[in-house]
């Protein structure tokens, strides 16, 4: 077996897509990459670039040389992440990822260092893997590699996916040796990309302070809407796959396809997000579910008539929303939460995480991915600024200038201009679109931005697609099955929030004892023993047990999750070696005991409220 076949045959095992385009490139000329004998015996890797020959190894000691770049980078501490400019002929690679490697003990694997490479040249790779066995490189889990033209448009997926609060300040950007200097422009990019991927960290963040304690508090009050809810895993089971799934979101586009929307009624099943299903409504056209996620969405948006309508709900959403219209169908499709998930087993149902993208519309998405529907149509997903607003609903925003904005391909104009949280969601339909490649999406959106890997077809050509489709009677047969009960389900609920209540006072005293153990004469006397330090972190240890095998704890975690990200920082950036720094550890463990007690008893005065009605 030759060294391609044996290279692309890992590659097909962990990214289809980068597979894929080299089974279509094998056969191209490759006429400006060679390899070439070093002084030492080994081998160094020459590009032809501007008429010239340009080495990309040392011509003497190319595997010295690539173990003394990797040496400045041994000291990369747990959850690093690390994006590369070049790949190269995977000497460097393989040195950098030798340096990384060290023992976490018992760490999760998401602790353990990652690599990204970035490869400008798809001549350069394409050569690569028909000279080199890169099999070690290729098989391991820990890097990923993109190359321009090939799967690059999936790069700033793996900058989003792998940033968080955890690994911020180990988020490193690196180039090899020539790369910075001969792809200046990839360079600039893969510096734009971490840019963009930290600035949607902190969006992200300043969202989760600002709404955590109300996420919290409606995924308690929302419980006595998922007692009666409708079953989740009936409905994904009974969708006609070959049903289009029409998703229509609040771009300011929306009002030049009402027409379309009218035209495809009974036709295809279509999902409006929270945003849009009023303007629809409004409009004549009334949709065959509303998806909601939103924990602060204006309860003004939702009308009395929207009660007829199923509701699909993230388990964060809005209580105010469902305790006022009271939907007679909802279904709740995704949560963050274990608890959640042990909930729906009990009721005989399923409740999914579903990647949500961090928008209602990406939710929606998601969850057609979920029903592993055949066809989804995206309309009104504008995603950019369009005649000077972002959605239907917005007034004009501020003119848009390139300084402001980031520019993006459109679907009917070369360039149209975005936010760049509007840019995150772009990025993350492009990826999920190449994950799903068995899925046929289609934008109908009238103008907005250009989404890969999804076909634009415009309203009349869409109209007649769908018609040959021919899915009016698999359309009609399933809504028979939605609308086959239309009692009230609601349940007192009672019972659950008793169960919770107790659980709380379960948690209590070991919180409490926690304290006792992490007070500061403990820690002194601890000081003074052999081992007694140790002996303090597994009697936490076994506290911290004893709390996971709550599953009402993970409810007390959720409703501190403003504060929590600013603990987990600090803890990512300690180091435990010596007495300070375990002491300080220590101490940052002590002040987030006290805040899950105070929580406590928020979290209790919830459940108590909840019981009482709150106008159900």
């Amino acid at each position: 077996m030759s060294y391609f076949e044996e290279n692309i045959k890992i590659i097909k095992q962990r990214d289809i897509v980068l597979y894929e385009q080299l089974q279509l490139q094998q056969a191209h000329l490759v006429d400006r990459v060679e390899a070439s004998p070093a002084k030492d015996g080994d081998s160094y890797l020459k590009v032809r670039l501007h008429g010239q020959w340009v080495a990309f190894n040392s011509t003497y000691h190319p595997v010295k040389e690539a173990a003394s770049f990797a040496k400045q980078y041994e000291s990369m501490p747990p959850y690093g992440r690390v994006l590369f400019l070049g790949f190269g002929n995977g000497c460097f690679c393989r040195e950098l990822i030798n340096v990384s490697k060290k023992d976490y003990g018992e760490m999760e694997e998401g602790a353990r260092v990652k690599f990204a490479f970035y490869e400008p040249d798809s001549q350069i790779f394409l050569y690569v893997m028909q000279m080199y066995d890169l099999s070690d490189i290729l098989g391991n889990e820990d890097v990923f590699i993109f190359v321009q033209g090939l799967n690059d448009n999936l790069l700033s997926g793996w900058c989003n996916r792998n940033l968080d609060v955890l690994n911020e300040k180990a988020f490193l950007l690196g180039a090899l040796p020539k790369y910075a200097e001969h792809y200046a422009d990839a360079y600039e990019r893969i510096l734009s990309l971490h840019d963009r991927a930290v600035e949607t960290l902190h969006l992200y963040a300043n969202s989760k302070k600002k709404m955590g304690t109300k996420s919290a508090k409606n995924g308690i009050y929302n419980l006595i809407h998922e007692q009666g809810s409708d079953s989740l895993s009936d409905f994904a089971q009974r969708y006609p796959g070959r049903l289009p799934f029409v998703i229509v979101s609040s771009g300011p586009s929306l009002a030049k396809s009402l027409g379309l929307l009218q035209a495809l009624a009974g036709k295809v099943f279509i999902m409006a997000v929270d945003s849009a299903a009023a303007y629809l409504m409004k409009h004549g056209v009334n949709p065959d579910g509303i998806m909601c996620m939103d924990p602060i969405k204006l309860p003004a948006l939702f009308t009395p008539d929207m009660r007829e309508i199923p509701f699909f709900v993230h388990t964060e959403f809005n209580h105010e929303v469902l305790d006022s219209v009271r939907p007679k169908h909802i279904y709740f499709v995704s949560s963050y939460l274990d608890y959640e998930r042990i909930m729906a087993e009990r009721r005989g149902d399923e409740m999914p995480e579903l990647d949500t993208g961090g928008s209602v519309a990406t939710m929606a998405f998601a969850f057609a991915v979920y029903l592993q529907v055949e066809h989804v149509i995206l309309i009104g997903q504008d995603l950019c600024v369009t005649s000077g607003a972002s959605h239907i609903t917005s007034a004009v925003d501020r003119a848009v200038t390139e300084q402001a904005y980031i520019e993006v391909p459109g679907n009917l104009e070369a360039k149209v201009y975005t936010y760049s949280d509007f840019c995150s969601f772009l990025e993350w339909f492009q990826d999920t679109i190449q994950k799903h490649r068995e899925l046929q999406v289609i934008n109908g959106t009238a103008g907005g931005a250009r989404i890969e890997g999804a076909v634009y077809m415009p309203s009349e050509e869409l109209c007649a697609y769908v018609e040959k489709m021919g899915a009016e009677h698999d359309y009609k047969r399933f809504m028979e099955f939605i609308y086959r009960d239309t009692e009230d389900k609601m349940t007192e609920g009672a019972e659950l929030y008793d169960n919770i209540q107790k659980r709380l006072s379960e948690i209590k005293p070991l919180l409490t004892h926690g304290l006792t153990v992490l007070g500061e004469d403990m820690i002194r006397q601890s000081l003074d023993t052999e081992g007694g330090m140790r002996d303090i972190v597994e009697r936490l240890d076994e506290i911290q047990q004893a709390l996971s095998g709550i599953p009402e704890f993970e409810l007390l975690e959720h409703a501190c999750v403003e504060s929590e990200d600013a603990y987990m920082a600090v803890l990512a950036d300690a180091v435990p070696e010596g007495t300070a720094a375990v002491q300080n550890i220590l101490e940052i463990y002590k002040q987030y005991y006290n805040i899950l007690l105070e929580k406590i008893n928020v979290v209790d005065a919830w459940c108590t409220e909840a019981k009482r009605g709150r106008a159900l």
